[in-house]
């Protein structure tokens, strides 16, 4: 009812966009691409603006040293004129020559660092973007300024002694070479300029291009995050929604457990917390008379009446099939009794019972909430029961048990009576038929066992014990059939029995039950003066009565097997002990039978008479470990042997307890059944009640066995005088309880003697002579 399509195999619904998802991660990798593609173009393009500039700030310095270099040559020119006008040579015009050539050879290497830092590293491998010519006038430079270095060197003669003739020529030699340096600077200036310009117009263009690509880079990238954004967004909403699918109910909507749960522990576990668990109580019959379909609008019918009647800050789950649990944070009971009556009033009653039956619980701070759920849900059940309780028989002949807990009740019924005496009543109950009856098998005659039926006063009945031959009529085809069989109308069935067409019958079903692939009897039920339909589901659940009777005595008679052969052995083991120990032959039978009788008329259980009777077989297994000299020695024992003697009991506790299966109540028997009343026994010393009530009557039981019968070191006494011993013990050795009901049943008519002095030969009662052997 909570599956279908589109559901995965944990019941949460599939993204319907996930192939659309996986189909578009190809166009994303290409745009991806793209965009690292123009991103790595507008690094290059930025990279490449930048070194233009740098190249143009190499011709700018270019530009100035040969501004330098042309008024170093002009300033040496009028030097040279100066120095050829002197007739002589002054220490000034000696310094101020020579200052002009070393700032003439200072701007000569500062050019020379410029044009090597050119051809180096990165602005080398931008002379590609340099025209040809420019490379021409680069080498034509190079040859001027060597030349010039040259004159500058040879000018040096004229500052020496030389004749006016040799004067002349050198200042005809200046005039041309200064007026060469002169053009050569010019030229090479505007030459630079003009680079310079065209390298700042390319960085220029560069930079434009780096902006309209860092531009269409940023709007791409700025795009990409945007698409991140809603990736992430999406991915988290699927995240959420995977989320949901955990803790909600996908019918329903509200919370799951683990929802629930969860939101206990993250916001309530320190607020005290009123939790309200609601059963629905006729989910079954709406599935059952509109579907599955009817049923899934019943539960969202329900989760909205709840959701709408919860206070804020209330939290409403869907606990399990037909369950709820709201969670009311800081709330009484009031308001959980009134949010049930909201939700009853909205939803209405199904089939005469109201719509859920509801219990309260607290959930104190910090406690853990399954506590309260517990409490709840046990509380919840009580409700059902009373609401089942006040509904009349007219109005709904179930008596308030569904067919669930019906089924369920019947599994818990062990025994062939328990199935009887329970589950065929129920199943009459639930089916609304008057009678029910059982009839067991022998050889071909049916007796009947087991008969619940109204008041004689309503008409003739059967009587336990009527016999019925099982080769004709209905009971005759159920049995050979080895099936139910029917009728409708069982007055007008031609082989009707008279005995029950007498006490108008008018419905019948019987089903057969099965022990061992054999019939072995035959459940029934019948409609008395009226007319019942035997349905389908009628005849399942007699079919399913029967079923359960059948095993139960398939088990029981399994258990009973088993008991023999454990007495069986038991039995055996205690007659070895009796022979190894002397005792008379039967003592360990005859134990066991007044054992068995006071422990009945005591009140104990079946299992405790068990544990006794096993106990009694038991009891003497520890002097199997008693050497022959002390167990079988006729005379008295010594302190020493006394102290030998006594440890049987602890012993054969520790023997016993190694045999699988043995019940804890006989254990204590073969432990404490030379414990004393008044705390004087052994092994434990133990006082009173703490004596287990097993052991207490054993020993009252073994001591009078011991008393009435001849041992090698006594004779045998009467049952007068045994007895009389056991009544003088009362409240010493024995428990008054257990002696009162010993006597009573095992005393002869009238008071008891008193005690009689022992048969001659037996000095004294061996429960105070030889309390441990």
């Amino acid at each position: 009812m909570m599956s279908g399509p589109g559901m995965d195999s944990g019941g949460s619904a599939a993204p319907p966009d996930a192939p659309a998802r996986v189909q578009a991660r190809p166009g994303l990798t290409l745009a991806a691409l793209g965009r690292w593609t123009l991103f790595v173009g507008t690094l290059l393009t930025a990279t490449l603006g930048i070194f233009a500039v740098r190249l143009g700030d190499h011709d700018r310095v270019t530009i100035m040293l040969l501004a330098d270099a042309g008024s170093a040559i002009n300033r040496h020119r009028a030097l040279e004129w100066q120095g050829l006008a002197a007739q002589t040579r002054t220490q000034d015009l000696l310094s101020s020559a020579e200052d002009s050539q070393q700032r003439l050879q200072r701007v000569w290497n500062r050019l020379e660092q410029v044009h090597t830092r050119e051809h180096a590293g990165v602005l080398l491998a931008l002379r590609p973007l340099r025209t040809p010519r420019f490379h021409a006038e680069e080498t034509l430079m190079r040859r001027l300024f060597s030349e010039l270095l040259s004159v500058v060197g040879e000018e040096r003669a004229l500052f020496g002694p030389s004749s006016a003739d040799t004067r002349s020529l050198e200042i005809e030699r200046i005039s041309r070479i200064s007026e060469r340096l002169e053009i050569l600077i010019e030229r090479m200036r505007v030459e630079r300029e003009m680079e310079a310009e065209r390298m700042l117009a390319t960085a220029m263009h560069l930079f434009l291009l780096t902006l309209l690509a860092g531009v269409g880079t940023l709007v791409l990238f700025i795009r990409r995050f945007q698409d991140v954004q809603h990736l992430t967004g999406q991915l988290r909403r699927d995240r959420q929604e995977a989320r949901e699918r955990e803790t909600r109910d996908s019918l329903t909507g509200v919370w799951n457990r683990l929802g629930l749960q969860a939101t206990y522990d993250l916001h309530w576990s320190a607020t005290e917390c009123m939790v309200v668990m609601l059963d629905l109580n006729r989910l079954k019959t709406v599935n059952d008379t509109g579907g599955h379909a009817a049923g899934d609008v019943y539960l969202r019918k329900t989760a909205q009446a709840l959701t709408a009647a919860t206070p804020f800050p209330g939290e409403v789950a869907r606990w399990g099939g037909d369950e709820f649990v709201v969670l009311l944070p800081g709330s009484s009971e009031d308001v959980a009794h009134r949010l049930a009556r909201q939700a009853m009033h909205a939803i209405g009653e199904v089939d005469g019972l109201p719509p859920f039956a509801y219990g309260l619980a607290v959930a104190p701070p910090a406690r853990p909430l399954q506590r309260a759920l517990a409490l709840a849900d046990a509380a919840m059940y009580e409700h059902k029961d009373r609401q089942r309780q006040r509904l009349s028989p007219a109005t709904d002949p179930r008596t308030g048990i569904t067919v669930e807990e019906f089924s369920v009740r019947l599994e818990q019924l062990e025994t062939p009576q328990q199935v009887l005496g329970v589950g065929l009543p129920l199943v009459r109950d639930l089916l609304g038929f008057t009678v029910a009856i059982y009839l067991e098998r022998a050889d071909d005659v049916f007796t009947l066992r087991h008969l619940l039926a109204p008041s004689p006063a309503t008409g003739p009945v059967a009587q336990l014990g009527d016999r019925y031959r099982g080769d004709h009529g209905l009971l005759g085809r159920a049995i050979s059939g080895g099936q139910s069989v029917w009728s409708n109308d069982y007055s007008n069935e031609p082989e009707a029995l008279p005995q029950w067409t007498e006490l108008d019958i008018r419905s019948l079903l019987l089903v057969p039950v099965r022990c061992r692939a054999q019939v072995q009897g035959v459940l029934g039920l019948a409609q008395l003066q009226t007319w019942q339909a035997v349905t389908p589901q009628a005849r399942r659940l007699l079919e399913a009565v029967a079923g359960r009777l059948g095993h139960a005595m398939e088990q029981e008679r399994a258990v009973d097997a088993a008991r023999r052969s454990l007495w069986g052995g038991l039995f055996a083991l205690g007659v070895a002990l009796e022979e190894r120990d002397l005792e008379t032959a039967g003592h360990t039978e005859r134990v066991l039978t007044q054992a068995q009788a006071v422990g009945r008329h005591l009140g104990l259980t079946r299992e405790a008479l068990d544990a006794l009777s096993q106990g009694a077989f038991l009891h003497d297994i520890g002097k199997l470990t008693i050497p022959d000299a002390i167990l079988r020695k006729p005379g008295p024992l010594t302190p020493e042997e006394w102290t030998v003697m006594k440890t049987h009991a602890q012993r054969g506790h520790d023997i016993a307890r190694r045999l699988p299966d043995l019940p804890p109540a006989t254990l204590t028997v073969v432990r404490s059944h030379h414990e004393r009343w008044n705390g004087e026994g052994y092994p434990d010393g133990l006082v009173g009640d703490a004596i287990p009530l097993e052991a207490r009557i054993f020993a009252v039981c073994d001591v009078y066995d011991a008393l009435t019968h001849a041992r090698p070191y006594k004779a045998a006494w009467t049952p007068a005088a045994a007895l009389a011993e056991i009544e003088a013990q009362r409240g010493r050795h024995f428990d008054p309880a257990v002696v009162d009901a010993f006597v009573a049943m095992f005393a002869p008519c009238g008071p008891l003697a008193s005690p009689a002095a022992p048969p001659h030969g037996a000095a004294e009662s061996p429960a105070q002579r030889m309390p441990g052997r």
